[in-house]
């Protein structure tokens, strides 16, 4: 059992990018999720209402991130380091945060992808932002992710979903930070505690699925055949859809690419 791959989506709900090894600070894998959209209110904007940010191409540069619009027609350079200047109230469900705003050439550039009025916001490394206390007593912290550090897919489970549904089903859908190979499919659904390399991760809970995974990231196309091949394999007792399993580092090392996966314990 090791690392297939390693990912980073450094704004939330873009297209993110392989990176041979993920580095951790306090919020997680470095440069994952630091920046995010937001409308008029603050509210966080993603996939969920606007599909073609799925085909917005992000590329890094050593110290930015060149960004190409659906069309090619435009395009934006990011510094990796966001700028600190104005601050936005801003929400990510249920969190408010003070982020910094990302000046108005970023704002033109996603309000035209948008067709709506948005800006560009950053979490700086002083902007704490905490997990759920409800799966965290330790006060630890997590980026602008959905509520977890790290998300972790099991390619053997992406498999059972690719043959059910008759076609490929790429892993980029589900937006991970770690794909690992060579476990029975569903597998990960037992972990509780695992290692690679030096990195030692608790597995905190299921990841619950919303409508991102049936689009097709490679056409932004919605596809909800997807939806129907998750809930037959992946419903809850609770009638929500589960794919993944979310982490929370317990130090800060590395995982490297063809890194093995040792499991620590069990459910």
């Amino acid at each position: 059992m090791k690392v297939a791959d390693c990912w980073v989506h450094p704004i939330k709900s873009l297209a993110g990018f392989k990176v041979p090894r993920l580095t951790f600070d306090q919020k997680g894998p470095e440069e994952d999720r630091r920046f995010m959209l937001v409308d008029d209110r603050g509210k966080f904007v993603t996939q969920r209402q606007k599909s073609q940010l799925s085909q917005v191409n992000v590329q890094p540069e050593p110290s930015a991130y060149l960004l190409t619009s659906p069309d090619g027609t435009n395009t934006l350079r990011l510094n990796k380091i966001g700028a600190e200047g104005k601050r936005i109230p801003s929400r990510v469900w249920e969190d408010a945060l003070d982020l910094y705003d990302q000046g108005d050439e970023a704002a033109r550039f996603f309000s035209t992808i948008c067709e709506q009025s948005v800006r560009l916001v950053y979490q700086s490394a002083a902007c704490q932002r905490s997990i759920d206390p409800d799966y965290d007593n330790a006060n630890r912290e997590v980026s602008l992710a959905d509520g977890f550090p790290v998300l972790l897919i099991n390619q053997a489970s992406i498999d059972v979903l690719t043959n059910d549904y008759g076609r490929l089903i790429l892993p980029e859908r589900f937006r991970a930070n770690i794909l690992v190979s060579g476990l029975d499919a569903f597998e990960e659904n037992t972990f509780r505690e695992i290692t690679i390399g030096e990195q030692v991760f608790e597995v905190v809970k299921p990841c619950s699925r919303c409508v991102i995974p049936t689009i097709d990231p490679k056409t932004g196309i919605k596809e909800p055949k997807v939806w129907q091949t998750l809930k037959k394999h992946c419903l809850g007792e609770d009638g929500q859809i589960y794919f993944g399993q979310n982490l929370i580092p317990k130090n800060r090392s590395q995982v490297r690419q063809g890194d093995a996966v040792f499991v620590v314990e069990r459910q």
